[in-house]
């Protein structure tokens, strides 16, 4: 009966037509190669764009971040920086062989490259038969600016590719972009939240991971629609898998204190290499919280 009600759920995800190809393997701003950065572009467009400074800050501090959680579950934000830093030998061990599969676009980029500097490389895996000799692996979920394609396409990584066979731990993150056209993000709350029930059902033994929406340094409006996303992930998800506050992570400078825009979180002007992305600290930072984020779902304190 198990197995007749998870053959259902692949069904229920995948549909009655014909899947698309599961992701595009052209990021955002050109050729795309496997774990390849694009750092410096604006993302949608091929052109670089200007780095702006329109980003403020207050002088208010940020509050403390909350005592951590139940290993597996719980909101990983700026914390998880120090976090990552003490993370105890086995557990390191464990992250870097363990199957973890990240979907992404651009802004995930950032973070990949900048986990290569700390040590821990993503391999990229289009098929779960891929992550058969490797433990970190990333892959793009198509289409920018396409939220609810990107749900399908995770979901379809997952299931029509096999990768939800082979992994221990799954997710992805959607984009900046994503929420700049209100007329593609109707229905995004409960399409995300139908597909990983699907997903779940059909893989208990996969553990899965959510991203809030990356900010940007301009436009109030649409950082309150990216926040508002990630509150949706926070409050839905946070006592069952684990949460990466990106969002957190990227407006708050390392002494607490927030960067703002139009009263609304935005992110640092002093990690941002253009309007969205991430350079220097600031992703160094963003990879630290991702690494300990996976440390946790997998077990580490």
């Amino acid at each position: 009966m198990k197995k007749l009600v998870a053959l259902l759920g692949l069904a229920s995800i995948l549909g009655c037509s014909r899947p698309r190809e599961p992701a595009s393997v052209s990021d955002d701003s050109g050729p795309r190669a496997p774990s390849g950065g694009s750092q410096g572009l604006q993302e949608g467009s091929s052109t670089p764009a200007v780095a702006t400074a329109t980003t403020t800050t207050t002088t208010t501090a940020a509050p403390p971040p909350a005592p951590p959680g139940k290993p597996g579950k719980g909101v990983i934000g700026p914390e998880g920086v120090l976090a990552f830093d003490a993370l105890k030998p086995d557990d390191a061990k464990r992250l870097k062989t363990a199957r973890i599969f990240f979907g992404h676009q651009s802004v995930g980029n950032n973070l990949i490259e900048a986990a290569k500097g700390l040590g821990y490389t993503f391999k990229y895996a289009l098929r779960g038969a891929d992550l058969a000799a490797m433990g970190l692996s990333e892959a793009p979920v198509a289409d920018n600016r396409d939220p609810l394609r990107k749900v399908k396409s995770f979901a379809e990584l997952l299931v029509k590719e096999k990768i939800g066979e082979r992994a221990d731990l799954a997710g992805f993150k959607l984009c900046y972009v994503d929420f700049e056209d209100q007329g593609k993000t109707g229905g995004l709350e409960k399409a995300y939240a139908t597909r990983i029930s699907e997903l779940r059902l059909a893989y208990p033994q996969l553990k899965f991971f959510h991203v809030t929406p990356p900010l940007t340094t301009d436009n109030a409006g649409f950082n309150k629609q990216r926040l508002a996303f990630g509150d949706f992930l926070k409050k839905t998800y946070s006592e069952q898998d684990i949460v990466i506050d990106l969002a957190a992570v990227e407006s708050q400078l390392p002494d607490g204190t927030p960067c703002t825009l139009g009263g609304h979180r935005s992110l640092c002007s002093q990690y941002a290499s253009d309007n969205g992305h991430l350079k220097g600290d600031g992703a160094t930072r963003g990879a630290k919280v991702l690494l300990y984020a996976f440390a946790r779902a997998l077990g580490a304190p």
